[in-house]
């Protein structure tokens, strides 16, 4: 007999196929499917994220239905924003992608400290909004990427924040704006976050955080390592080489390389970075 965890699991998804008859025959709907990795670990990610309730999670999958279809995300081509958007907004993000886990989750990292409140006050929420959602794109596809090469397959990506230069002042300044776009990954992206790592936080940081974390899940905030050192040995474990831990600590002090014209261009451009991919902006949503 099956595990009591893997009955219940299967259960769940039964009646959750079930709960979701009508929609699932729609073809936008399977493209969404495949965006977030297929049948099964999209399922998952909706159960997970409403702790198996599937009438909740049902009801969530068909909100995120629609917003996909009202952003035409799950049309025959891929969604996508204007060049003059790309590059403006990616000039501001001081970010980058950088390879996968051992295991095969990609990486993100984000230093915080480069932050420019003010430029990043003269996007506007909706080119803001734009922006998130065509980079949380390209999130799902390298995940779906990363899927196909580990087995078993990787589950979410893997964020990096690094603190260093990190001015209070300048981040409660821009919090309202980012916390109102961000709401777009809780609610239409669930269960992106494997895990993340907050590294050089400094004194009084949890002023700061406080401001993230109460819009986010209480399953979300358990995912966040806080630490005021460079997080050298979970990288380490996470990473599983020095080799890839140089590779993060370099990207950490690089400046951003987010202003190319689709994901896979960054992927290309730093193939040569120890066989690692591209960075891009992170999500502090799960």
């Amino acid at each position: 007999m099956a595990p009591p965890s893997t009955q219940r699991t299967s259960a769940a998804h039964d009646a959750f196929q079930m709960e979701l008859e009508d929609e699932l025959r729609l073809p936008t709907t399977e493209r969404m499917l495949a965006a977030f990795g297929g049948r099964l670990r999209c399922f998952e990610r909706f159960l997970l994220s409403r702790q198996y309730d599937v009438a909740q999670a049902a009801e969530a999958f068909r909100l995120t239905a629609a917003f996909r279809r009202s952003h035409g995300l799950d049309g025959e081509a891929a969604y996508d924003i204007s060049e003059e958007l790309r590059v403006r907004v990616s000039a501001l993000w001081p970010a980058t992608y950088c390879g996968t886990t051992a295991d095969g989750s990609p990486v993100q990292v984000l230093r915080l400290g480069k932050l420019d409140p003010n430029a990043m006050l003269e996007v506007s929420d909706e080119e803001f909004a734009a922006y998130y959602i065509w980079w949380m794109e390209g999130s799902l596809r390298l995940q779906v990427e990363a899927y196909a090469r580990s087995a078993p397959p990787a589950s979410g990506l893997v964020d990096v924040y690094d603190c260093s230069g990190l001015g209070f002042a300048a981040f409660t300044r821009v919090q309202p704006m980012l916390a109102r776009v961000l709401s777009i990954g809780k609610q239409y992206y669930p269960e992106n976050l494997r895990t993340a790592v907050i590294v050089r936080a400094p004194l009084g940081f949890a002023s700061a955080w406080s401001l993230v974390s109460n819009v986010l899940s209480e399953r979300t905030v358990a995912k966040f390592d806080i630490r005021s050192d460079d997080g050298k040995q979970p990288l380490l474990e996470l990473l599983g080489s020095e080799e890839r831990l140089l590779a993060l600590q370099a990207a950490m002090g690089r400046p951003s390389s987010l202003a190319s014209s689709s994901h896979a261009d960054h992927a290309s451009g730093a193939a040569a970075d120890m066989g690692w991919g591209s960075w891009a902006l992170s999500k502090v949503t799960g």
